[in-house]
């Protein structure tokens, strides 16, 4: 039990390594680059813990301490407020944009432009067909026939349908109506 006290004693008192010390110094510094607000209380205090760093005897338990009490001040900062280089404002408008930026990049590729492209494409060519097909069974006009798609979809909308399956609907019972053109609506188009 002496001996495993004795190694735990003499791994605190391994020096830190310049890695380890590296690391600890750049946060300190971005934390200090970063937050404009910061007293010179503050400043003056990770200014003191950063030549700390600088001892060349330094264990990596005296590292272990330093960095406590760098992240003890650094709660501190951020419960006054100080920390946040930018206004509530500027900081909210900051994490939008990068949200924004991530969702687009998450969910808007390079070839999701090209498929939603096509499908563009495809949807518009549908709608024509199906418009072409409605203006072969009724004799309803041109302004009829556009008076229906504004129709058609709000009527989609409100259905959650497809413009194109209400406009299908409307041109069979087109088909079979004998005394004009009543939509998928119910309402008499020519």
């Amino acid at each position: 039990m002496k001996e495993l006290r004795t190694t735990v004693k003499d791994a605190d008192n391994i020096l830190a390594s310049g890695l380890s010390i590296s690391k600890i110094d750049n946060q300190m510094a971005q934390f200090v680059n970063k937050n404009h607000r910061l007293t010179e209380e503050y400043i003056q205090d990770i200014k003191e813990l950063r030549d700390a760093l600088k001892d060349p005897e330094l264990t990596k338990k005296g590292l272990g301490d330093i960095f406590t009490r760098f992240n003890a001040l650094k709660t501190s900062a951020i419960d006054e407020g100080l920390a946040g280089g930018v206004g509530t404002i500027e900081n909210l408008a900051n994490r939008i944009k990068q949200m924004n930026t991530n969702f687009i990049g998450m969910y808007f590729s390079f070839y999701d432009i090209i498929r939603y492209a096509k499908e563009l494409g495809q949807t518009v060519t549908e709608i024509n067909s199906v418009q072409a097909e409605l203006r072969k069974v009724s004799e309803a006009s041109q302004t009829r026939i556009a008076e229906n798609f504004k129709t058609s979809a709000e009527t989609a909308k409100e259905f959650g349908a497809t413009i194109t399956d209400v406009i299908s609907s409307t041109a069979d019972w087109a088909r079979l109506s004998l005394n004009g053109l009543r939509s998928a609506t119910g309402k008499l188009v020519a």
